[in-house]
C-alpha cells in the first residue's frame, strides 16, 4: 500500500470512529417535529372520541428548567430527521452502544437523519465529546402497531451505523428489569432536552436543559386531565409550577433515581397544545410496557432483577 493510500484509509477510518456525518445540517431548516404539517394534520384530522383536540400536541420543550452540565445526562440524544419541507428536531435516549430509543413520531416517514450524542451545545459540530452519526430509513424501526393520532405505541429505535464511543459525556441509560412492577407514581422524574424554553420562544435551545416534577398516577391523569387518551402504556408527569417538557423534546428521557442510578422509566410523547406553561401534565411512553419489544428489536438483553 502506498503512503498516500495509507493516509487516506487512516483518515476515513478515524472519521468513522468518531461518528462525524458526511451530510451537512442546515440549522435554518431545523424545527421541532410537531410543527410539521404531516404531524399536526394527522392529529387534527383523526383524533377521535371525546378528547379535546386543543389539549394535545405531539412534542414539547423544557420550560422552567436549568442548563445541564456536560456530564449530567450522558444518555441524552438529539435526533434530526429529514422530512418533507425540512428537518425535525426530537430527543432520544442511548440504550446501548448501538441503539437509541425515541418516539415513533420522531422518525416515522423520515428519509434520513442524524443522531447527536454528548452535546452540550447542539450546533457546535467541533465541540469536544460530541458525536454525530447519520442514519437512513433502513436504520430505524417504528412499532408495528403505531397509531399516530392517539399516540398509541409511540415508540421507535434507531440502529447506529457506528457504535457510540462511551465517555464521561456518552453512556447508555439503565433500563428497568423484566420483573419491575412499580408504577413510579409519587417519585420525582427528571426530563431533559433541547426544546424551546418558553411559550414565547421561537427557537429551540442550543443548550441541554432539564427539569424534575412528580410522576402522577394514571388514574389521576385520566380523571382530571387526559381522559381516554391515557392507557397502561402511558404515564404522566405533573406540570408543577409550569415546569416541564415542551416543543422539541419529544422522545427525550424521563428518569428516576434508583439506588443512585438514573433509571429510564419513560420518554416524552405529547403535551398540551394550549402551551407548556398552562399547568397541564405531560404524557410519556411507559418503558416497562415495552421491554419485550425493545429486547426483540435491539441488542439489549433485559435483566431479570
Amino acid at each position: 500500500m502506498t503512503l498516500l493510500r495509507y493516509l487516506v484509509v487512516t483518515i476515513l477510518l478515524a472519521s468513522a470512529a468518531v461518528g462525524r456525518p458526511s451530510r451537512k445540517i442546515d440549522w435554518n431548516l431545523v424545527r421541532p417535529i410537531g410543527e410539521f404539517p404531516h404531524v399536526t394534520r394527522r392529529v387534527h384530522d383523526h383524533l377521535l372520541g371525546d378528547v379535546d383536540i386543543t389539549r394535545s400536541r405531539t412534542d414539547q420543550r423544557i420550560v422552567g428548567g436549568q442548563v445541564a452540565s456536560p456530564e449530567r445526562i450522558p444518555y441524552q440524544a438529539a435526533i434530526l430527521s429529514d422530512v418533507t419541507n425540512g428537518t425535525g428536531l426530537c430527543g432520544g435516549v442511548l440504550i446501548s452502544a448501538n441503539y437509541v430509543l425515541t418516539a415513533a413520531v420522531c422518525v416515522h416517514g423520515a428519509s434520513e437523519g442524524t443522531v447527536i450524542l454528548g452535546a452540550q451545545n447542539l450546533q457546535d459540530e467541533t465541540e469536544d465529546g460530541q458525536m454525530r452519526i447519520d442514519f437512513t430509513s433502513s436504520d430505524y424501526q417504528v412499532h408495528e402497531n403505531y397509531v399516530e393520532f392517539i399516540f398509541r405505541n409511540n415508540i421507535a429505535v434507531i440502529r447506529l451505523s457506528v457504535p457510540a464511543v462511551e465517555s464521561s459525556r456518552i453512556k447508555p441509560v439503565l433500563l428497568p428489569a423484566s420483573t419491575e412492577s412499580r408504577t413510579f407514581a409519587g417519585m420525582l422524574g427528571t426530563v431533559s432536552g433541547f426544546g424551546r424554553i418558553s411559550d414565547g420562544s421561537t427557537s429551540f435551545s442550543d443548550e441541554l436543559r432539564y427539569v424534575y416534577n412528580p410522576i402522577m398516577t394514571n388514574a389521576d391523569c385520566n380523571a382530571d386531565w387526559w381522559g381516554d387518551l391515557m392507557e397502561d402504556q402511558k404515564m404522566c408527569l405533573s406540570n408543577t409550577s409550569d415546569r416541564g417538557p415542551c416543543v422539541g423534546d419529544a422522545g427525550g428521557p424521563l428518569t428516576v433515581q434508583d439506588d443512585d442510578q438514573s433509571l429510564l422509566v419513560g420518554f416524552f410523547s405529547f403535551g398540551a397544545v394550549l402551551g407548556c406553561e398552562v399547568g397541564w401534565p405531560t404524557v410519556f411512553v411507559r418503558v416497562t410496557f415495552y421491554l419485550d419489544w425493545i429486547q426483540t428489536h435491539t441488542d439489549i438483553v433485559i435483566r431479570s432483577n
